[in-house]
């Protein structure tokens, strides 16, 4: 096999992304919120304020603490544009999941051209694409658990698998769930006990850090309504863009036994995509995509069942890239007005002086210097303990005495309406600034009076 090839279905997957959403104005820019959640972590890490989004308060709400230090790592050598890094990040994680896809499908026995289509699929498919554009750590994390397949189950290289377990769970939380099936692919052994102490190393430190063991937005998410377990929206999803994979899926693991351990993986991943916090578009599932793809490869060694198996990807693969490019469109007005807000907050307001949102990710990472208190509680410690309990941010309020809110206003009959029920420690006034980003609907910064 010419051993440039998987790099030049990486370069070619590459190509396609970004042609697939260039006119979204997410290239590079206007990045998820969460993704701004994380960049804000990176940069008060880089200025030696500590793993934290407001200096002196601990909580631990950045998506990934690889991610995190990466883009704190860019920071510090003086590339300021988070955003960029982030995107540059995400294209080079879908370029190794097309070439290890690919190499997936050449050492499980499939023809070449069927290998590179399926390589393609899974990552311009939407689920993969979309999020790629949006600057998260989403497609990052799924391109170290493709690497890490295919060097414990495809092409078993122990000290790579050892290195890439370690990368896993570094990334994102729910790496965890990798663990017991690497322990049960290979004999115990030194590799193993390295392995399981880096972890523990890193864990205690967390919560040496921290104080608890779950991240915090995880925990505020389990207690907010918007974020409540929604199975059915997931099976909606899969089977409208993506149905044959987990069909394939189940029928590659009877073909080939070393595939079998990454399917109780995919399983127990897919359990808890079930039962766990829910995501807007499918994010938490999408590292299950490529995996149940190369589970599938032994199907796809008839071709001409591959033929109908990649007809039918392929299909699905134009409607889900259809559907994330209208959201990343949708998107990008708000975002646009989100960091608008943000730097009128850095350049206008007393650094003393606290600041409410709810939409805590863009206008925070923008207004890097500005404290906030978020309303949702996933970054504010404080209003996730009065949520826990029960009840509301109100004495948080009182007690930090904020001055602005920056937020998402409607427009209801030509006022301006203010969505959260709280009390306030004094009256608001009418919105200082605002920044239009549909008819009824505005970003706006109002003065507590």
């Amino acid at each position: 096999m010419n051993k440039l090839m998987p790099a030049v279905i990486g370069i070619v997957a590459i190509i396609i992304v970004i042609a697939s959403y260039w006119s979204t104005d997410v290239i590079g820019k206007n990045s998820y919120d969460d993704a701004a959640i994380t960049m804000r972590y990176a940069i008060n890490l880089a200025e030696g304020q500590g793993l934290v989004f407001n200096e002196g308060e601990k909580t631990d709400a950045a998506s990934s603490f690889l991610f995190t230090i990466i883009l704190t790592i860019a920071y510090r050598i003086g590339f300021h544009n988070l955003e960029i890094v982030s995107f540059i990040m995400n294209m080079l994680s879908t370029g190794a999941i097309a070439a290890f896809v690919f190499l997936c499908g050449i050492k499980l026995g499939v023809y070449r051209v069927i290998a590179a289509t399926v390589a393609l699929i899974a990552t311009v498919h939407g689920f993969i694409s979309g999020w790629a554009c949006f600057g998260m750590d989403t497609v990052p994390w799924t391109a170290l658990l493709v690497v890490w397949a295919y060097f414990t189950f495809i092409n078993r290289r122990e000290n790579l698998s050892a290195l890439f377990t370690v990368l896993v769970v570094l990334m994102r939380f729910e790496g965890l769930l990798i663990l017991p099936v690497w322990w049960i692919s290979g004999r115990m052994n030194r590799r193993h006990l390295i392995v399981f102490a880096l972890i523990a190393i890193y864990y205690t430190a967390r919560f040496q850090y921290y104080g608890v063991f779950l991240p915090h937005a995880y925990c505020a998410k389990k207690i907010i309504y918007y974020y409540r377990s929604q199975p059915w929206e997931v099976i909606r999803l899969w089977k409208l863009y993506m149905i044959p994979a987990p069909i394939i899926a189940i029928a590659g693991c009877f073909m080939q036994r070393r595939l079998r351990l990454l399917m109780i993986y995919v399983g127990i991943s897919t359990l808890s995509c079930m039962v766990g916090i829910a995501s807007d578009w499918g994010r938490y599932t999408v590292h299950l995509f490529p995996l149940m793809l190369i589970i599938g490869f032994p199907v796809m060694r008839h071709k001409y069942i591959a033929f109908i198996i990649c007809t039918t990807l392929i299909y699905q693969s134009y409607h889900s890239v259809e559907w994330m490019r209208r959201n990343a469109a949708n998107l990008a007005p708000c975002q646009v007005a989100r960091l608008e807000a943000g730097q009128w907050l850095q350049d206008n307001i007393d650094r003393s002086q606290w600041v409410i949102s709810s939409d805590i990710g863009a206008i925070a990472y923008k207004a890097k210097d500005c404290k906030f208190i978020d309303l949702t509680g996933l970054t504010s410690r404080d209003v996730y303990e009065e949520y826990k309990e029960g009840g509301t941010a109100d004495r948080v309020i009182a007690d930090k005495n904020p001055a602005y809110i920056a937020d998402t206003f409607n427009v209801i009959n030509g006022k301006i309406v203010y969505n959260h029920q709280i009390s306030l420690p004094g009256n608001t006034a009418n919105i200082v600034k605002r920044w239009e980003y549909k008819p009824d609907i505005i970003i706006g910064i109002a003065r507590i009076l």
